[in-house]
């Protein structure tokens, strides 16, 4: 509403409000300026430029007002022609620099209190050229108003230079202002009512910087569509140009990421359709951007689109263009640094119409955009008709995007648009905004074909390089070294007792044994038998192993004494051999292998239902890994490797398989190495180590220690997401790092890069060799470069599926014309520009902690199984990689559960998967469509959860117990535990549980593992477990 006049000024008006409180926000940039040029031939004359100017400021109002605070209110002055000063400054420029001189001039803050807020600049690039500049303040103008001060601006200058006095025209009285502003308020309140303004970031765009600079940048394209057919959508839409390229801006936001409830910024002119030629050059900011809400289904054709979108053009228009600036100072939205451009409108469309007059102000000059370097929005699209063809132009913020992603946008928006014209009824989901450069991104980086020579099996490969060397140390272990005719002997035993026991096709065996060589040789063993092993850590709960056990079916486990009893009811054991006994001419005796497509070995990941699900591989699968790594890092019978992984866990089968494949040699570290950085890099010196593979848990806590000790040697890295800050760490130990991907259904791993330089975006690299991948939308479509979609993997590496379970392999697993058959990963990534992938989390509720892949779903259905427990829900917690841990909330019958719950779970889940903390709740939270609400579950106050009778900070007993009540506290930073404290109900995790490990074997001088923090996790039950082992 415009306020009424006083003697300090007049009230301004909702336009003018809004644009004063943003540049209150941002005083030291020129953010609201619009300029454009004109470029003239001839000799510069800076007198007509100027006496040209003042006679257009005395002829418009609006360019002699300025907007002071009166007592911290802003009001509105008019100023009388001869109290208003121009400015036409001159500017000598180089050629090669007037761009940047034009956008220096342009960008430079208005003091809104001090007029006029229009300025002119006079460019001399050469003696024969000038540019004529002309800068205004949103506040006083707008793009057509621009334009007519640029046309009044040539007729004055072209008659001064001709020696003329122009014709004074009369000045253009200012068109009175709506009074609707707080009605339109309301409306657009309620049209927005529930409105997520962050369904608005783009999948490719930075977050918004704390404090941003609103640096800004143009890219200009003239598209051509055939006029017919522009016309023919037209008429098929009954709709203006207008609002289809506008429907067209909203699809390819939506393909870009922007939620089907989308809210995008158009500039509307506010003049009244009947206003006629003097209103229409009435100059002032008559413009409104206006937030249009518009819901995209994607079953929908492009032309209902465009009825929605011309629905809601004129239900805004009839209900009072409300300006964005005003909406967005009226209700910030914190949750966004800079605030005040997410608020509302991320994105805004501009369309202006075409020039009525390009007249050059004399021969060979023409108009010049200029663009001020700044930008309030994410994206602003501006089209503009010209001469049949339509000129766009795609502002953007810096700090959001980069040049390259706005290429990229054009040609979607190009894409779109020719496609909408070829059939207006193609539904939304059926667009296919792919370019032809991001097809050929894909084609090249999926030319990995490469036929490997024969042998054709990694067990035909340790065969040959045991026949060749059969001297040779295949494994290292505790100064032990066993050679490959040992190995080879030992394995023979194995194979012999598996085939005692029947010749069924490819039966099942399961290893439960530690790393060493004596698994080793049972795993070689099973495949010499024709069968496939089956990699159990007998450390896991016994219930766990029977599951994975009844799963797999397996009626022989080879292993030693250390399989818990319950697990062999039923079954026979076989004794894990030694080869440190065996005679050493195994390998002659292996004279037939398995085949390429035989299961090799059935690996168990964690299952959603809390049912195991076992990966069944085959040697074809695991010879290609290995051939590709070894091609890859260039390995040969010098290679040593460190076999540091569990051998439960799938990319232990690489630290075995790689090293023996080409005559090389195993070095396996101790138990707990992980978590002993000093210890694991003592081995890797003395045993010459050259290739270590771990997950970047592993290496955040080597790299510490590892510099000067790692120069030279190869460090494959995977299993999580790899930091950019770890990797810098790796390659300053002088080593060479690989960061690697792949879930366990595509055998090991399946993509990998070399990083080189610390500074560059960690991406997980290339598909190995004969390994193809694509990233799909959610039926199955290629996405574009730069586009999240799901991540499958097809080619060599793909498994048979799960073993026993058709239903899930079906579901998880399928066949198509681009992959052939492959596995849908569940992880989000996308392609980007030069072809390697970027890898963007999970699309469900699988999770990885410390590499370990864990189904949340698991750990809630292990709660479940508690008599006193209705529902569970399972979160994941942390700041950081390293501090990462699950936490639980639980419905029970009873209260006091925590410390009964988590021993619960101990016993059915592996260590890594219990959770460090259970809540008890009277109710889940739920969403409005009653599933459990997650979000908020994770935006519960932090803090420990309630922890009945383990926090009861009962005093110690003894003097083990007051050191081990001291560690627990030191190692949770937690001082009010006493003896009865479960670490991990105390915050504790699995890498904590080996750091206090470590710390209490220092401590008592006693070995002490991590595995004992899980078995004794209380101050009390640990000091038990440390007098024991003091006392043998």
């Amino acid at each position: 509403m415009t306020g009424a006049a006083t003697p300090l000024g007049t009230g301004l008006d909702a336009n003018e409000r809004g644009l004063w409180a943003f540049q209150q926000l941002v005083p030291h940039r020129g953010v609201s300026n619009v300029a454009t040029a004109i470029e003239v031939s001839g000799p510069a004359r800076w007198w007509p430029v100027r006496r040209a100017l003042e006679l257009v400021v005395a002829r418009h109002p609006a360019l002699r007002r300025s907007f002071p605070a009166v007592n911290g209110v802003p009001v509105r002055r008019e100023h009388r022609p001869d109290e208003v000063d121009v400015e036409v400054e001159v500017h000598q420029a180089e050629p090669g620099e007037l761009a940047a001189d034009l956008r220096r001039f342009a960008a430079r803050p208005f003091e809104l209190g001090e007029p006029p807020l229009v300025r002119a600049g006079l460019f001399i690039p050469g003696p024969d050229q000038h540019v004529i500049c002309v800068v205004a303040h949103h506040i006083v103008t707008d793009a057509a108003s621009l334009d007519t001060v640029l046309t009044d601006l040539r007729r004055a200058y072209l008659a001064l230079s001709g020696g003329h006095e122009p014709p004074i025209a009369a000045p253009v009285p200012s068109r009175a202002r709506s009074g609707q502003d707080e009605s339109a308020v309301r409306y657009w309140r309620e049209r927005l009512a529930g409105f997520d303004a962050t369904g608005m970031r783009l999948e490719e765009s930075a977050a918004s910087p704390e404090e941003p600079a609103f640096s800004g940048a143009e890219l200009d394209r003239v598209l051509t569509v055939p006029a017919d057919m522009l016309a023919g959508l037209r008429r098929r839409c009954r709709a203006t140009d207008s609002a289809i390229l506008l429907a067209a801006f909203y699809l390819v936001l939506h393909e870009h990421g922007a939620a089907p409830d989308a809210v995008v910024g158009v500039m509307m002119d506010t003049r009244p359709e009947d206003a006629g030629d003097v209103g229409h050059h009435d100059v002032g900011y008559h413009v409104a951007t206006v937030p249009l809400r518009v819901s995209l289904n994607g079953r929908a054709g492009f032309a209902d689109l465009v009825a929605r979108v011309s629905g809601e053009i004129v239900t805004g228009r009839e209900n009072g263009a409300m300006p964005f600036e005003l909406l967005a100072t009226a209700r910030p939205d914190r949750s966004e640094p800079a605030w005040w451009r997410g608020a509302l409108v991320r994105h805004c469309y501009n369309f202006r119409p075409e020039r009525t007059s390009d007249e050059p102000l004399g021969d060979g000059s023409r108009f010049r955009d200029v663009h001020t370097g700044l930008s309030r929005f994410d994206l602003e699209l501006v089209v503009q008709p010209v001469a049949g063809t339509l000129r766009v132009g795609l502002q953007y913020a810096t700090e959001i995007h980069d040049a390259a992603f706005a290429e990229r946008f054009l040609d979607r928006f190009k894409l779109a648009l020719d496609q909408a014209v070829a059939d207006p009824g193609l539904a939304l989901a059926d667009f296919d905004l792919r370019t032809a450069r991001d097809r050929h991104v894909v084609t090249v980086a999926n030319r990995t074909a490469v036929p490997w020579p024969a042998p054709p099996t990694v067990l035909d490969m340790i065969v040959k390089a045991a026949r060749d060397r059969p001297d040779a140390v295949a494994i290292t272990q505790d100064g032990r070294a066993t050679t490959y005719g040992r190995l080879m002997s030992a394995a023979a035993t194995v194979r012999d007792a598996v085939l005692s026991h029947g010749r069924a096709d490819h039966p099942l065996v399961a290893v439960a044994a530690p790393r060493g060589a004596g698994t080793a040789a049972a795993a070689i063993g099973v495949w010499a038998a024709g069968g496939c092993y089956v990699p159990l850590d007998p450390g896991h709960p016994p219930r766990r192993l029977l599951q994975q056990l009844d799963e797999a079916g397996c009626a022989l486990v080879v292993g030693g004494d250390d399989i818990p009893p319950r697990c062999l009811d039923g079954r026979i054991r076989v004794p894990l051999p030694d080869p440190a006994t065996a005679a050493g001419t195994g390998p002659d005796r292996f004279e037939y292998g398995p085949a390429p497509a035989d299961p090799a070995y059935v690996i168990f990941t964690s299952g959603s239902t809390g049912r195991p699900k076992g990966v069944r591989l085959t040697h074809r699968n695991l010879a290609n890994v290995v051939r590709h790594f070894t091609a890859e890092l260039g390995l040969d019978a010098s290679v040593a490797m460190t076999w540091l992984t569990t051998f439960a866990f799938d990319i232990s089968t690489l630290e075995l398989c790689l090293p023996l494949a080409v005559g090389g040699r195993v070095v396996v570290a101790p138990d707990e190495s992980a978590a002993r950085p000093a210890e694991l890099l003592d081995l890797i010196v003395r045993e010459r180590v050259s290739v270590i593979q771990a997950t970047p848990t592993t290496w955040r806590l080597v790299a510490e220690h590892g510099t000067g000790r790692l120069t030279g040697r190869t460090i494959l890295c995977g299993g999580e997401p790899l930091p950019s800050r770890l990797a810098g760490r790796l390659l300053a130990t002088g080593a060479r790092v690989f960061n690697v991907y792949g879930p366990t259904e595509t055998t090991i791993w399946s993509t990998t890069t070399e990083i080189t330089d610390p500074d560059a975006r960690i991406t997980i690299g290339r598909p190995i060799a004969n390994t193809t991948v694509d990233i799909v939308d959610q039926r199955g479509r290629p996405r574009p470069v730069g586009l999240a979609g799901e991540l499958c993997i097809g080619g060599a590496g793909v498994a048979s599926g799960y073993h026993g379970r058709p239903d899930l392999t079906a579901e998880r697993f399928g066949n198509g014309a681009r992959l052939g058959r492959h596995y849908r990963t569940g992880d989000r990534a996308r392609w980007l520009p030069d072809g390697t992938i970027e890898l963007l989390g999970r699309a469900d509720r699988q999770v990885k902690i410390r590499a370990h892949r864990i189904e949340l779903g698991e750990v809630e259905a292990a709660l479940e199984t508690h008599p006193d427990v209705t529902t569970a829900a399972a979160i994941v917690v942390g700041d950081s990689a390293a501090d990462t841990r699950i936490t639980a909330f639980v419905v029970a019958d009873r209260a006091g559960l925590e410390t009964e719950l988590w021993n619960h779970v101990s016993e059915v889940l592996p260590g890594y998967a219990v959770p460090s903390g259970i809540t008890v709740l009277d109710a889940l939270p739920t969403t409005a469509n009653g599933k459990v609400d997650y979000r908020a579950l994770a935006a519960r106050p932090a803090g420990p959860p309630a922890r009945g009778d383990h926090r009861n900070g009962a005093e110690a007993t003894d003097e083990t117990e007051a050191a081990l009540i001291a560690l627990w506290r030191s190692v949770l930073g937690r001082p009010d535990l006493g003896r009865d404290a479960n670490f991990f109900l105390s915050g504790g995790h699995s890498l904590l549980a080996a750091r206090l490990a470590q710390i209490a074997s220092d401590t008592f001088g006693t070995p002490l593992t991590m595995g004992a923090v899980f078995r004794a996790p209380t101050p009390a039950a640990f000091a038990t477990l440390v007098r024991k082992e003091a006392g043998r």
